[in-house]
């Protein structure tokens, strides 16, 4: 079992341990200065694994739709993908901005995952509101 809020099935502890390391690059990014909501894709398993980022030069929203047809491309060739982006959840009813994981292993259906935040001013990017919770299955990565 892990300890994310909320969620209740067993998962891969890898899954579970990356979740937490890539918030935690994330954060350090948001200290150098570095955009932290760069869509990201982490794939393979614990002896090889392959992160690529998606370039927010254009629209974010390009790089949001070019990660999530990258990361249905290759749930069929790995064993484990985590796709990250920026957007939103609702909770209790109230919108939250949110750093979403969406998680795939095989033979199981698309995981989310949400870590909420606080937008800040211009050299603050965001403050971390809460942990890390689970969302919820979806049929197929995206919004």
């Amino acid at each position: 079992m892990s300890n994310i809020e909320g969620f209740n099935v067993d998962l891969d502890q890898w899954i579970v341990k990356k979740l937490y390391s890539l918030i935690e690059l994330d954060e350090e990014a948001r200290k150098r200065g570095e955009p932290a909501s760069r869509p990201y894709v982490l794939e393979g398993q614990p002896e090889a694994e392959k992160l690529t980022t998606f370039s927010i030069e254009e629209k974010y929203r390009d790089a949001v739709d070019a990660a999530i047809k990258y990361s249905i491309d290759q749930s069929s060739k790995q064993e484990c993908i985590i796709l990250f982006f920026d957007g939103y959840i609702r909770l209790k009813g109230v919108r939250r901005d949110a750093f979403l994981y969406q998680v795939y292993s095989k033979d199981r259906k698309w995981l989310q995952f949400a870590q909420a935040y606080r937008p800040k001013g211009l050299f603050r990017q965001y403050k971390r509101i809460g942990d890390l919770v689970f969302v919820g299955e979806v049929e197929n990565p995206g919004r």
